[in-house]
């Protein structure tokens, strides 16, 4: 239903299609794991370190062997963290 003259529509509802074709940015996608993963694991982890590929929605850690492992056993606390900040990362996947 179209709005008639003088209604106002909601902005949220203009982008409706685009919702399911928009990526979130590779930058912001790094900055959040980044966050995350010192939210849950408590160590601090820099974006030098969080490469994120857009294309395959994966995100590649380079850190020490041993908070790799720290990382990989939290995996679906970090990854559900990253889905409420970023509700469009539904099929991220950490390595």
């Amino acid at each position: 239903m179209k709005p008639r003259r003088g209604e106002l529509t909601k902005i949220s509802s203009l982008f409706v299609k685009y919702q399911a074709t928009l990526r979130p940015p590779q930058a912001s996608v790094e900055r959040v794991v980044c966050t995350a993963v010192n939210e849950v694991v408590g160590c601090a982890l820099t974006p030098e370190r969080v490469r994120y590929t857009l294309a395959t929605k994966t995100i590649y850690i380079t850190a020490p062997s041993v908070l790799k492992q720290e990382i990989r056993l939290l995996i679906p606390d970090i990854l559900e963290v990253v889905r409420r900040d970023i509700p469009t990362a539904s099929q991220i996947v950490i390595l």
